[in-house]
């Protein structure tokens, strides 16, 4: 009978001794699911500001202007419009324009840079073109715009009439911008102006 309770006191010890090393091991357990968990939220934090940086849009008085040296334009002949640019002191590493004009009356013929730092391309979507310039990356000169004449528009005229052409801030999702080399939005003021046809 003596060793009855000693039985019941090895069983007692064991037991507790299984329970205190299952304890041990949940609590290793969940200590290191928390340090991956805020390895993991580190992850994404740092996944996050590795994604480049979405321009913030800034208030200013840059803009883009449509000007010509003529009024009216001869049936068949060319129409050449000037954007004239100014950024409001701020360098800009790329731009996009939207011309509104009427595909009836006019066939767009060419665009081209007038400063040779940067380089434009256009889209011809069905109601507007529109106009994409970069910064030539080897450029060497950091200059703003400054009331420079920055593109020549071509356009021959197919149909006689009054006509405007306009630069828009919007069109559907697209928008006139300039972002700048800190790649801030900036929302250049716009303008149109009026054509005769004889």
């Amino acid at each position: 009978m003596d060793q009855l309770p000693s039985q019941k006191n090895n069983f007692s010890l064991i037991l507790s001794v299984i329970i205190l090393g299952l304890l041990i091991v949940l609590v290793l357990l969940l200590v290191n699911k928390k340090n991956s968990f805020i390895d993991q939220k580190n992850i994404v934090n740092n996944t996050q500001v590795e994604i480049s940086p979405q321009p913030t849009e800034i208030l200013t008085n840059a803009y883009f202007k449509l000007i010509s040296s003529q009024t009216s334009a001869k049936l068949g002949g060319n129409l050449e419009l000037l954007i004239e640019a100014d950024s409001d002191n701020k360098v800009i590493s790329g731009f996009d324009l939207l011309l509104n004009y009427d595909k009836t009356a006019f066939d767009f013929v060419k665009v081209d840079t007038l400063d040779k730092d940067y380089k434009v391309f256009n889209y011809k979507a069905p109601t507007h073109l529109s106009i994409t310039g970069s910064r030539d990356l080897s450029s060497k000169i950091q200059a703003p715009l400054v009331k420079i004449n920055l593109i020549k528009l071509t356009f021959k005229a197919k149909s006689a009439g009054n006509y405007k052409f306009a630069l828009k801030s919007k069109i559907g999702k697209e928008v006139t911008t300039m972002i700048d080399t800190n790649t801030k939005k900036i929302t250049p003021s716009v303008n149109e102006i009026e054509f005769q046809v004889k």
